[in-house]
């Protein structure tokens, strides 16, 4: 009964069927139960009728909590949609009042707040959420449909970490959000290098119940190897009295392509203000002098990883459509080969896909609106694949998606969905006229002894088939 009574309440929620007679009587039923239920328990917490989240998903199971402030329910309904398989609980609120009540039962990893709401400032929302414990680690996304450099400078003052002007792109929204949640599910990995045997464990002490993982390095001629073994999102450098400087240490990191977007942080007894211009000039990130207090050098270590999550982030996807670039999905496929080598029974498809006559949209309706069928048939394509598969922008109107553990049959299928799927979608022109556009596709199965660009060959040949076939299918290289 639980369970329908859920799927039923997704289905008229998401408006994607009506409900019978039979269906609603016994719906009736089970909100009578319920009510019968809190009325035996009068201690349970009272809930807001205005407040939302997903059916049978309790906050304390969620793997990742999101609240929305907002009036208007339609952008938190959206985010459930985009992330529920992802085990996300989106909460919203409508008032300033309901917010603050929401952040008091549980402190949400994101809030996403409308700076000007009924009774009062999303600004005092934000203000009443840093104050918190731990209100330091949500990230705060103010969003406002006025744009004023008001409500720009009072979202900085208050604590936001991001800015959006409303309409939302909700792309880059997500993109966003999805940054946040991996790097919430990540540890962060720091190597020390140190000579010095008093300060080292101070370091470690103060860094680790701050949640980091502490990897020491006390001897220069191991860093390389360590570099390479552990990959770490951030490297101290305290070193004094070996044989390589830190200055030397900084310099040579950053020769190397590898960690250029490396944050390196140097621990110095050397106040000396041109020793510090020295250290800046070759590349190192902060240059804090020792002792260091530990809230400090936790939140150096955690704005500097933070910051170059993101410019890394934002270089491995492409910035229209939010999938990943060529290179990055090339990179990221050829590891995924090793395995399949390792693992002779496990399968993979790769499958390109070619939106169909797009150099015609642009021509008739404008590249702007081009540019909107590339983003939907990415959403699309994102939507339906599991974390394991991966997306990449091939170049113009084409895209590269790596199906893992997937046979012929269920790529062939889940190809189609997606074909299906974004057939049906509408486009909406600058003027408001709409419009329908299909994409070919063609499927390769990964074969032993295959590498990157031979898999993606045997694939695109099969695209060309699909394509010279009359479009608008799928085909099986």
């Amino acid at each position: 009964m639980a369970g329908r009574g859920e799927r039923d309440c997704v289905s008229l929620r998401d408006g994607a069927r009506r409900l019978d007679t039979n269906n609603i009587m016994a719906l009736r039923t089970l909100v009578e139960a319920m009510r019968r239920e809190l009325e035996k328990n009068p201690s349970t917490p009272e809930i807001s009728t205005n407040s939302w989240c997903v059916a049978g998903r309790a906050a304390a199971a969620a793997e990742f909590d999101l609240l929305v402030v907002d009036e208007t329910p339609e952008l938190a309904e959206a985010l459930d949609r985009r992330f529920r398989k992802e085990g996300f609980m989106v909460r919203r609120a409508a008032t300033a009042s309901e917010a603050l009540a929401a952040a008091d039962r549980i402190t949400p990893d994101v809030l996403l707040v409308d700076v000007a709401l009924k009774d009062g400032e999303g600004h005092d929302v934000v203000r009443a959420v840093r104050s918190a414990s731990a209100g330091d680690q949500v990230l705060v996304i103010a969003t406002s449909g006025h744009n004023t450099f008001t409500d720009r400078i009072e979202s900085a003052r208050s604590g936001a970490d991001v800015y959006f002007e409303k309409p939302l792109d909700m792309e880059v929204l997500c993109g966003r959000i999805q940054e946040v949640a991996a790097a919430g599910r990540a540890a962060t990995r720091v190597l020390c290098v140190s000579d010095d045997p008093n300060h080292s464990p101070r370091v470690r002490n103060a860094l680790e119940p701050a949640g980091f993982e502490i990897t020491l390095c006390e001897n220069t001629d191991h860093c390389e190897a360590m570099l390479a073994s552990i990959r770490p999102d951030a490297v101290l450098l305290d070193v004094r009295r070996s044989k390589v400087s830190a200055l030397e240490l900084t310099r040579y990191l950053r020769l190397d392509s590898r960690y250029e977007m490396l944050p390196i942080i140097l621990l110095t007894d050397d106040g000396d203000l041109k020793a510090r211009i020295e250290m800046a000039r070759a590349g190192a990130d902060e240059c804090l002098i020792k002792p260091a207090a530990p809230q400090l050098l936790i939140e150096t270590l955690r704005n500097r990883v933070a910051r170059a999550r993101t410019v890394v982030g934002q270089l491995r996807r492409d910035g229209l459509t939010r999938a990943l670039t060529m290179s990055e999905f090339t990179d990221r496929v050829e590891r995924e080969i090793t395995r399949l080598v390792r693992e002779p029974n496990r399968t993979a498809a790769l499958v390109m896909i070619d939106v169909d006559h797009l150099k015609q949209v642009n021509e008739q309706y404008g590249h702007p609106t081009g540019d909107r069928v590339l983003r939907a048939l990415s959403t699309v394509v994102r939507r339906l694949l599991r974390k394991s598969d991966l997306m990449g922008r091939y170049g113009g109107e084409e895209y590269a998606v790596f199906l893992d553990r997937i046979d012929e049959t269920n790529a062939q299928r889940v190809s189609e969905k997606l074909l299906a799927e974004f057939s049906r979608l509408k486009h909406r022109t600058e003027d408001g006229r709409e419009f329908q556009v299909t994409f070919s596709a063609g499927i390769a199965m990964f074969q032993n002894r295959m590498d990157v660009s031979g898999w993606i060959v045997a694939a695109d040949k099969a695209l060309y088939t699909a394509k010279s076939s009359g479009r608008a299918r799928v085909m099986m290289a």
